[in-house]
């Protein structure tokens, strides 16, 4: 067990998206360090498998609320499933997203993903954020993305609430900090996760290869109470640097551009 990390965050986590991909590899890294978790998502039989696992590998306890982060009150019912629970660490994994010419998307799917990509994190954080600085201890991890760092065609509404993401987790690291209370937004590049790959990409190139999911939930979870934000992997921040620092936002977005037509034909 990692003592700083159970004193800090525990003695349990929470993972809002927890039923397969990168918020799988959260939940089991955090049972590997002793916490028990709790797992939420929006289908059972996954939730059902996840804690499984989690409860045969680890011994810690693990549970599963059903919960589509879509629906509004979900937050709620997530703050009121958790009435008397002692939660030390919450994970925001929960999103939804498109790939596809921008007047493609349904306005509806756009809807979904504001409330998922936004609202929802938004309301979790405020809720939640209340409970973690009255105590005086806590941790948030909000998951981002590399295509929220600069405009990103084919994904663009997806691409813009990863920014909202990032800059909201980057605004409540500094708020947060005086109560005692860590967060840290995960600026992620491609991962290798069930709903990435049923995007059917053809390539993620070169310069921003696929990481496991257990490696980006792993170095999220070190990076925690160390700094505001992290890029996962070398050559992820090699392409950061590339984008945010050298090249303009116009040569920035072209960049993109290119290489997300590669990846999907369009």
């Amino acid at each position: 067990m990692d003592n700083r990390f159970f004193r800090n965050y525990g003695p349990r986590a929470m993972v809002i998206g927890g039923s397969q991909g990168i918020g799988r590899a959260f939940a089991l890294a955090c049972a590997a360090r002793g916490l028990d978790v709790i797992i939420t998502g929006r289908r059972p039989a996954p939730l059902e498998d996840v804690r499984k696992e989690i409860e045969a590998g680890s011994g810690v306890s693990c549970s599963v609320i059903v919960c589509d982060m879509t629906e509004e009150g979900a937050a709620e019912q997530l703050e009121e499933r958790t009435k008397g629970l002692e939660i030390g660490l919450v994970i925001y994994n929960a999103a939804d997203t498109w790939v596809g010419p921008f007047l493609e998307e349904p306005f509806e799917h756009c809807g979904r993903i504001i409330n998922v990509n936004c609202r929802g994190v938004l309301e979790i954080m405020h809720r939640f954020g209340k409970r973690f600085t009255e105590k005086g201890r806590g941790g948030f991890i909000l998951m981002s993305s590399m295509s929220g760092l600069q405009g990103t065609p084919l994904v663009a509404a997806y691409a813009a609430t990863k920014a909202f993401i990032r800059v909201l987790g980057e605004s409540l690291w500094e708020e947060f900090l005086p109560f005692g209370v860590d967060v840290l937004t995960c600026i992620a590049g491609a991962i290798r996760t069930p709903n990435y790959l049923a995007t059917k990409p053809e390539e993620s190139g070169a310069l921003v290869p696929e990481m496991a999911p257990e490696t980006v939930a792993e170095k999220a979870l070190a990076g925690l109470g160390r700094k505001p934000s992290l890029i996962p992997g070398v050559l992820n921040n090699l392409a950061g640097f590339l984008m945010g620092r050298l090249l303009s936002r116009k040569a920035a977005v072209r960049f993109i551009a290119g290489n997300m037509h590669r990846q999907y034909r369009m």
